[in-house]
């Protein structure tokens, strides 16, 4: 790869939040890595497990582009990865496709040439998310394909107050500040009426809810360790304090809350236990300052 190239790579724009393969990955998605790596220079042994030398090449391939070279797979490396697959395409980059796709379910033989049973699957996928769907592999597509949301546009706004439909992280343009706190759009309005309720009754909550990707491997780094293992595998149960993996907290999906100063023994906790219910806030029972739409 020369410089230029290198250098093209390293503008080119991240994935949307939330877009990562790790070792627990779906093998099919772990395949679309080791092609993305082979086509930028790379070979793998294309065999779903991410392991060491998969690793290295990640690692390898940060360093090319001057990137944070920590062997993670998040939305910077995926970004300077992908490449823009449609009808036509043939190599490494179009196999990415086929086997990104076939972690959904869809069949596809990966032999690189993107034809009409491609595109089709591309099509089928991009409607079950929302997307545009023209069957052409671009960001947005790639970032639903690597489990993340935004990157383009394509997401599904859930109804105003009703939060079932978030089942990923959120993009920052999908969350709002209500009452002091970023949250995602659809819990605005009921963390705004309880924040409300509680100052009624002599109880001020302050704090802070959303974080994207990037924050949540921070935390991880500082709760859990710096290892791959440390910040992608190990339970969350294991960290001090408690911390989920980077794309599952509901911190990311906008969804929680943690308040300041918030103990079990504290009036704004006994208020909490018997009101937030109420506005399908609940409480996860390990840590007395963090409410969420469904108390995970």
């Amino acid at each position: 790869m020369t410089r230029e190239e290198a250098h093209s790579l390293e503008r080119r724009a991240a994935l949307g939040s939330g877009a990562q393969v790790t070792a627990s990955s779906n093998a099919n998605t772990i395949r679309s890595l080791q092609w993305l790596l082979t086509a930028r220079g790379h070979a793998l042994t294309v065999d779903g497990v991410l392991g060491d030398k998969t690793k290295a090449a990640v690692v390898a391939f940060q360093k090319q582009i001057g990137a944070t070279a920590d062997g993670i797979a998040g939305p910077v490396t995926l970004g300077a990865l992908v490449s823009t697959v449609q009808s036509g395409s043939t190599g490494n980059f179009a196999k990415a496709a086929q086997a990104a796709l076939n972690a959904f379910g869809k069949g596809l033989v990966v032999d690189g040439a993107f034809g009409d049973a491609s595109k089709a699957a591309a099509v089928s996928f991009q409607k079950s998310k929302g997307l545009t769907a023209d069957g052409i592999i671009g960001p947005a597509t790639w970032t639903a394909l690597f489990g993340g949301s935004g990157g383009g546009g394509g997401t599904t706004t859930p109804t105003p107050g009703n939060c079932d439909s978030v089942t990923g992280p959120a993009p920052q343009s999908d969350t709002v500040v209500a009452s002091g706190f970023r949250v995602h759009k659809c819990l605005a309005s009921r963390l705004n009426d309880m924040v409300a309720a509680a100052k009624k009754s002599g109880i001020t909550l302050t704090g802070w809810g959303w974080r994207d990707y990037n924050e949540q491997i921070a935390l991880r780094r500082q709760h859990c360790g710096t290892t791959y293992y440390d910040i992608w595998q190990k339970p969350s149960s294991q960290c001090n304090p408690p911390t989920a993996t980077p794309g599952k907290s509901l911190h990311e999906y906008g969804l929680a809350v943690d308040f300041s100063s918030m103990t079990s023994t504290s009036a704004g906790f006994k208020w909490l236990k018997a009101n937030a219910a109420k506005y399908h806030f609940y409480n996860l029972p390990s840590e007395a300052w963090h409410w969420s739409w469904n108390g995970h």
